[in-house]
């Protein structure tokens, strides 16, 4: 047992490897180009992601492709765009930073390529081998879960990116907990970019909103739009805000 188990994992890495570089060639220099042009999606997922991950394994190209026009394209009423979010902070200023749950890596390689930012990201490899293909993009890619304390000193980061992560599926005491820890890392001045929070209408105003002023975030952006997919009855919607932690007083 314990053999076949090794030579599952061997035949799953070599899998992997395969798998990787054709999603690298996808997503990186010619993402847009290839998002427009004709392309044989279907014939390309099927070898993008080795089959141990079962009927999910073609996840991780969808989120792949999906994520080109992210941050980049016209925005809908709750977006934000990376130059905006730039521009709204000093010259300079954004450096170094982290994205919660960062998927492929594309937002990390936006920021590299549209401000100089460098980016750590993380991911849990749920449903397809995200770290090693965001480490095969030249990127850093850090397996931590939400529920651990970010392994990064107090107020070292200046920007720190969660899409879709830090959302109302995490219990109201951990999210709480998480954005403190995400406070706790950032140095004064600099931004907690929120990124599609999602949430029931009177949630946000009841439960979310005063958790972000507890933790002590100045909102510098704060934009809110329907969430549709489930019909406009679900009362659901999306908030995308740009959270400064306060500089110290002199």
């Amino acid at each position: 047992m314990k053999r076949d188990m090794e030579v599952a994992r061997a035949e799953q890495a070599a899998a992997a490897a395969a798998g990787l570089w054709q999603l690298r060639d996808l997503v990186a220099g010619e993402e847009l180009k290839l998002a427009v042009g004709p392309h044989k999606a279907k014939d390309d997922e099927e070898t993008m992601f080795p089959s141990q991950y079962g009927s999910r394994r073609r996840n991780g190209a969808r989120r792949a492709r999906r994520s080109i026009s992210f941050w980049m394209l016209d925005p809908v009423d709750s977006d934000l765009f990376i130059d905006e979010v730039l521009a709204a902070m000093p010259a300079g200023a954004s450096r170094i930073g982290l994205d919660i749950g960062g998927g492929t890596g594309t937002f990390t390689a936006r920021m590299a390529e549209r401000g100089g930012v460098t980016v750590a990201t993380t991911s849990m490899d749920f449903d397809a081998p995200f770290d090693s293909f965001i480490a095969s993009r030249g990127l850093v890619p850090m397996h931590v879960s939400v529920a651990r304390r970010l392994p990064f000193f107090d107020g070292t980061l200046d920007v720190v990116h969660s899409m879709h992560v830090l959302s109302n599926w995490i219990p109201d005491a951990a999210l709480e907990l998480a954005l403190f820890d995400v406070y706790r890392v950032l140095r004064p001045g600099g931004v907690f970019w929120l990124d599609h929070f999602f949430c029931l209408g009177t949630h946000l105003d009841d439960t979310y909103v005063p958790m972000f002023d507890r933790i002590g975030f100045k909102k510098l952006r704060w934009n809110a739009g329907r969430k549709l997919d489930r019909g406009i009855d679900m009362d659901e919607w999306y908030v995308s805000a740009l959270l400064e932690k306060p500089r110290r007083r002199s």
